[in-house]
Order: structure tokens, then sequence, then C-alpha cells
């Protein structure tokens, strides 16, 4: 079976442009390459195999932290009661 060929690209290409427009065309290809950027970042903080899995704990630790809490010094029963505060003061 033969590959695709340029003339081939070209004509699906012009279909898009056509169907879609050009804002439309420039909008995806934006997305793309920040997705490319960002898959990209990834890989290189996180080399393929030496991703761990987050323990229960670490998870924990991490949401507080977003959430603004000092966890110093805390056990997870403490960074847990505090997170519930503070998201129960949220929605009110």
């Amino acid at each position: 079976m033969n590959s695709i060929g340029l003339i081939e690209i070209i004509v699906i290409f012009l279909i898009f442009w056509v169907l879609l427009g050009p804002e439309k065309i420039s909008l995806f290809a934006r997305n793309a390459g920040r997705a490319y950027k960002q898959f990209n970042g990834v890989n290189r903080d996180y080399p393929l195999g030496s991703m761990k899995t987050p323990s229960e704990s670490e998870k924990i630790r991490a949401s507080a932290e977003r959430l603004g809490i000092d966890t110093s010094g805390m056990n997870e029963k403490e960074m847990r009661d505090k997170i519930v505060k503070k998201v129960e003061n949220k929605e009110k």
C-alpha cells in the first residue's frame, strides 16, 4: 500500500480550510502547539519509568498547601480537618 503523499496532504488541508475557516484552523494549531509543549514539559520533568504514584499522605499535604494551609508538623488527620474547615468556609 502506498503512503500518503504531498498532494493528498494539501487536499486534506484545503478541505479543512474550507470547512472550518482560517480562524478555527489557527485556533486548532495554537491549541495543538500548547498541548505538545505541555506534553514535552511533562516528559522532561518525569522521564519514562521514573514516575511514581504519590501516597495518600502526599496527596493530602499537596491539597492542603494548594489551599494555603501551613502543613509543617501536622499529621494526616490534622491536615484533613484543616482542609475540610477551609473548604466549608469557602462554600458559605
